[in-house]
């Protein structure tokens, strides 16, 4: 998301603490309802988040979506990974991905728009690497957008799309694969 005016700020987590790793394995800004089960979980590499109940939703090179719960918490866990030279560069010169994704569901949720809830982001460890994530909300009930969608779904995307527009935001990326429609059709922004 691309803001054509004033930016509306940084956002943090509701009701958020701080949360770090013995021996600076990792470290976030997190929810206090999910922030003990995320401790525990960032003790582990990344790679071994599946063995505390976590599925994998999408495997990409740059990234890695999981579901899963913390605590009582349904979740989705999204663990990037800068893989070339350029990925490390543009992390440390912007910030890493995973904060500036929970910036902008933030900004676009203060904005009014639906966008899914966060509830953490930080840096995990990944062996010797070190990986940026955000933690949100699971949608309950949530499908994929798809074009086969209800015409009342697909007036809802029109709706939100002229609300996007009209709040002179850019979404830079922009698909049906970043939205989700939940149960009552409502659709819901899951990457602005």
């Amino acid at each position: 998301m691309v803001p054509q005016g004033s930016p509306p700020g940084n956002v943090r987590p509701p009701q958020s603490v701080a949360v770090a790793i013995a021996n600076g394995r990792a470290h976030a800004e997190v929810a206090a309802a999910i922030a003990e089960p995320l401790r525990e979980l960032l003790g582990h590499d990344v790679g071994d988040w599946h063995r505390f109940g976590f599925e994998s939703v999408k495997e990409r090179t740059v990234r890695t979506v999981l579901r899963g719960s913390l605590g009582d918490v349904p979740v989705h866990l999204k663990a990037f990974r800068p893989d070339t030279l350029a990925d490390r560069a543009r992390d440390a010169v912007r910030r890493p991905r995973g904060v500036a994704e929970a910036e902008h569901l933030a900004a676009a949720r203060a904005l009014g728009l639906p966008a899914v809830e966060v509830l953490a982001h930080g840096m995990a460890a990944d062996h010797d690497q070190r990986r940026s994530f955000v933690v949100t909300r699971t949608v309950a009930d949530a499908e994929p957008f798809t074009f086969a969608v209800p015409m009342a779904v697909q007036a809802a995307v029109g709706k939100l799309l002229r609300s996007v527009h009209a709040l002179g935001l850019e979404l830079a990326d922009l698909h049906p694969g970043n939205l989700v429609v939940d149960g009552t059709g409502g659709v819901w922004l899951l990457d602005p």
